[in-house]
């Protein structure tokens, strides 16, 4: 259901998330490479409000990412949730 249209301050918000959350994924596999984690990062989510940070990814078992998750906060100072994805259904990048 639509209530309204979006406003242009809420779509100049939304093109401007899209790239931060390009910028995090980068930064985040960037981290797992120096960290040599076997984990594969395919995608970032920042919540409206900014005060979550999802990142979604695939590993074949379960990894320790608490020193992962501690490097991410000290940079984007709110609360980090990683996901794991089944990778049969993960696409690369957002439609």
């Amino acid at each position: 259901m639509i209530y309204r249209l979006a406003q242009p301050i809420e779509i100049a918000l939304l093109a401007t998330k899209d790239q931060d959350e390009a910028k995090a994924m980068l930064i985040c596999q960037t981290k797992v490479r120096q960290k040599k984690l076997p984990m594969e990062v395919v995608d970032a989510e920042y919540h409206w409000d900014r005060r979550k940070l999802t990142f979604y990814f695939v590993a074949e078992r379960r990894i320790d990412f608490r020193e992962l998750v501690r490097d991410l906060f000290k940079i984007y100072k709110t609360r980090i949730w990683m996901c794991a994805v089944n990778p049969m259904t993960t696409k690369v990048g957002k439609n």
